[in-house]
């Protein structure tokens, strides 16, 4: 939305230096153990992390039609199921 909506206002700023800080911290927790005591359950979850890159890549980085059309009402239906629709603005 930053490049989408230039104009709304946001209140909470992350510098990057705190992101990249973050994202260091996040690969030390995962590849810590894998390193300390490599397991057959670490490559499970590897995996299971790694996974998320395709995901990524089909439905967020390259915006097609067909995932919008797909997306949209699932995104829909879920809010309506677990009651977690935004309210709308009284002005």
């Amino acid at each position: 939305m930053r490049f989408t909506r230039t104009h709304l206002h946001r209140p909470v700023k992350v510098p990057v230096v705190v992101a990249g800080l973050v994202v260091c911290v996040s690969c030390y927790l995962v590849l810590a153990p894998i390193i300390d005591k490599p397991a057959l359950e670490y490559l499970y979850c590897t995996a299971f992390i790694l996974s998320g890159l395709p995901i990524y890549l089909l439905f967020i980085h390259h915006t097609h039609t067909w995932s919008h059309s797909i997306m949209r009402p699932l995104t829909t239906h879920l809010q309506l199921l677990m009651q977690v629709v935004p309210s709308e603005k009284m002005d």
